[in-house]
């Protein structure tokens, strides 16, 4: 397990290898998917393995590819970084129309985060998640909008309310005004509610 914290010197130079495998991945796919297995930090991993397997053709080469991004994204131990770095690979498996994948990935992580203490690093988290099924099995959306609402409904706070503002406002680009709604009746500023009205109506 990488359980161990870099030092600020080698993050910079993880986060640069992770920049070049980017870089690499608009021309070979592969050779940057073989650079991005040396990135250790295992958050930095997780998004440019996502990013490889967006810029990769061959659909089970992908998938592969996307299996190593969640593989990372497990070792950075807490519920909330784990869900929530996830969301790049989910994203890509959204992307190429997965459905049964998605379903099943979002399954295992909606119980990961199920163990996180703190409502609003697990509302964090699901928000996430949820951002990334714009084109997502709507089962899926249901069940991350569910427990994104449920998180919000223990927690209280300004960043809590500005997840539920920004829960709202793509809610209702997608045309669920129903779900828009109670997200902004959960808002309790009132600036950031009327906020989430005037975005959540200007679609």
């Amino acid at each position: 397990m990488e359980t161990r914290e870099l030092p600020l010197s080698e993050l910079l130079e993880e986060k640069a290898r992770s920049e070049k495998a980017c870089r690499l991945a608009e021309k070979d796919p592969k050779l940057a998917f073989v650079l991005a297995q040396q990135v250790r930090d295992p958050w930095y991993r997780c998004q440019v393995l996502a990013y490889v397997a967006k810029r990769e053709t061959d659909v089970q080469a992908k998938l592969r590819i996307i299996q190593h991004a969640f593989d990372a994204a497990k070792l950075t131990n807490e519920p909330n970084r784990i869900v929530s770095v996830s969301s790049w690979p989910i994203e890509v498996l959204v992307e190429i129309g997965e459905e049964e994948c998605v379903e099943k990935e979002v399954n295992r992580l909606l119980h990961v985060i199920a163990a996180e203490p703190h409502p609003t690093r697990r509302g964090d988290a699901i928000l996430m998640l949820l951002l990334k099924l714009v084109k997502g099995p709507p089962k899926s959306l249901v069940a991350v909008f569910d427990a994104f609402l449920t998180a919000c409904l223990v927690g209280h706070g300004w960043k809590r309310d500005r997840n539920l503002r920004d829960a709202a406002v793509f809610l209702g680009q997608m045309g669920l005004n129903r779900e828009k709604d109670m997200c902004i009746a959960q808002i309790e500023n009132q600036r950031v509610k009327r906020q989430a009205i005037k975005k959540g109506s200007a679609q």
